[in-house]
């Protein structure tokens, strides 16, 4: 029986802008710089003999798991047998993070090496599963523009690590969405290009909103406003929000000031991961 195992890693939001809504699509446009790191989920392939598909993840009835979203899309078009899907999770759920886009994209890529489909015609198949999937089929530091189908893929940072604190406390893509469109007055675009040259440049962007789901967030769940505070420091570069939260993140181009800061946060009851930006 042929089988793959594919690391599905999660991402980071440096900025995001959020445009427009489009009712149809049930989308909104955004532009966002995407940058991956070395937190993941590992996830195991095995072919089978019918078209079937399983997954060894139960979200509660009424909720389809991505990964086998993913896995009967890439079934229904290519006309493939099926696959059984085992997810060893690690990115936690429901954070910003991407992780179960990450999993739907480690389906797609570990599926197409199985069934000799070529990877390029993954693209439309990753935009039906979400926004952040098309991202998700590459690594390494990207512009995302559009509905998240439009990815493009930048020169890599400076060595850089993440100091990511995951909030028990969580807000729903869903609900972040509604409370940014319930505001009246919406933020100003956020700057990425000057936010990417002083991370470039390995210098301070703190005087750059980043983020335009924070305030709606951070209102409806106080957990993330206490973490970004638990998190600000003299030596970290970039603070933020990842997607739509909850997590929340630092970055440090030294480890050990990462170090020392993830240490004083486990003091005090966080859960704090410390993470590299990978290419």
């Amino acid at each position: 029986m042929k089988k793959i195992i594919v690391p599905a890693y999660s991402k980071l939001n440096l900025c995001l802008t959020v445009g427009d809504y489009d009712p149809q699509r049930g989308l909104h446009t955004v532009d966002t710089l995407m940058q991956t790191i070395d937190l993941k989920d590992v996830v195991h392939l095995t072919c089978r003999r019918d078209g079937e598909c399983t997954t060894n993840l139960d979200w509660g009835e009424g909720v389809e798991d991505n990964a086998l979203k993913a896995a009967r899309l890439f079934v229904d078009t290519f006309g493939t047998k099926g696959v059984d899907i085992v997810v060893d999770k690690e990115i936690p759920v429901g954070a910003g993070l991407g992780g179960s886009s990450a999993d739907a994209a480690a389906v797609l890529v570990g599926m197409s090496v199985l069934y000799g489909v070529d990877i390029g015609a993954l693209l439309p198949l990753a935009a039906q599963l979400g926004s952040d999937v098309p991202y998700m089929l590459s690594r390494g530091l990207a512009r995302v523009t559009g509905f998240g189908d439009e990815v493009e893929l930048l020169p890599s940072l400076p060595l850089l690590y993440a100091l990511v604190v995951v909030p028990v406390e969580r807000v729903s893509t869903a609900e972040a969405y509604e409370g940014y469109d319930a505001v009246g007055k919406k933020p100003n675009p956020v700057n990425a290009e000057e936010i990417l040259s002083l991370l470039r440049a390995e210098r301070n962007t703190k005087l750059y909103p980043n983020n335009n789901l924070y305030q709606t967030c951070s209102t409806r769940c106080p957990a993330i406003a206490a973490a970004v505070k638990a998190l600000t420091d003299l030596r970290s570069l970039h603070i933020a929000m990842t997607g739509s939260g909850s997590a929340v993140y630092a970055l440090y181009n030294r480890l050990d000031y990462a170090e020392q800061k993830r240490d004083a946060l486990l003091a005090e009851g966080y859960d704090v991961r410390l993470c590299r930006l990978i290419d």
